[in-house]
């Protein structure tokens, strides 16, 4: 299937990323393919293909905004699916189970309160981004609440967390092995110069390169892993 071959193809760039085999740029087309997809497929493959995909959605290369994570695009992408998908009979804009309608309600509340603290706020740049994501995420569980109030098989997103969860135990695994092959300096630089950069961008990356809550710094001696 399209979004299973989607899957192996960011699998197999994030890894030649982080090795330097191509250009960051390359997730920029990944990023692409993908809101294609979304838009063009159902809403379960797209559902799919975002959850699957999750733990290693690129941080993407551009200006002035570095640590952008793809799922800024490939939300709002996924919510137009979702209206595309929305059917000829009208739907209610809120829940119609009380304790999915009280949630709902909360959030929007809470979105509302977060929207004039960024009137307050010293840094309304800052504040922007954080809004931002907290708009995204509960726009996502709108989706989902959506793609299952129309019948949609949870099984599906069952299958993708399940897939999303393999990946991350796979990358723990990863990370262990290559401590005690490498040595925790080394595997450490490698880390922050490769896999950071192409998860969560250059910026990140050289904070990470000289400070991280997985390490025990002492003074004099070389770092510790926790």
């Amino acid at each position: 299937a399209p979004r299973t071959l989607l899957l192996l193809l960011l699998i197999a760039l994030t890894i030649a990323v982080s090795v330097g085999i191509v250009p960051r740029e390359a997730l920029l087309i990944w990023t692409g393919i993908a809101a294609f997809l979304i838009l063009c497929s159902s809403l379960k493959d797209g559902l799919w293909l975002f959850l699957a995909a999750m733990p290693i959605l690129p941080a993407l290369p551009l200006d002035r905004f570095d640590s952008f994570n793809a799922f800024i695009f490939l939300i709002p992408i996924l919510a137009l699916r979702a209206w595309i998908e929305r059917g000829s009979q009208p739907k209610p804009w809120l829940p119609t189970q009380p304790a999915l309608r009280l949630l709902a309600v909360g959030a929007l509340t809470l979105l509302g309160f977060m929207a004039l603290s960024v009137l307050v706020a010293p840094d309304r740049s800052l504040a922007l981004q954080r809004l931002l994501f907290f708009v995204l995420a509960f726009g996502f569980a709108g989706v989902v609440a959506t793609h299952l109030a129309r019948g949609g098989a949870s099984r599906t997103i069952r299958q993708a967390l399940t897939i999303a969860i393999a990946i991350v135990v796979t990358g723990g695994f990863a990370q262990l092995i290559l401590v005690k092959l490498l040595g925790l300096n080394t595997f450490w630089s490698a880390w922050a110069l490769g896999v950071i950069p192409a998860l969560f961008g250059d910026a990140l990356s050289r904070v990470l390169l000289v400070t991280n809550s997985w390490f025990a710094f002492l003074p004099g001696k070389l770092p510790t892993l926790r």
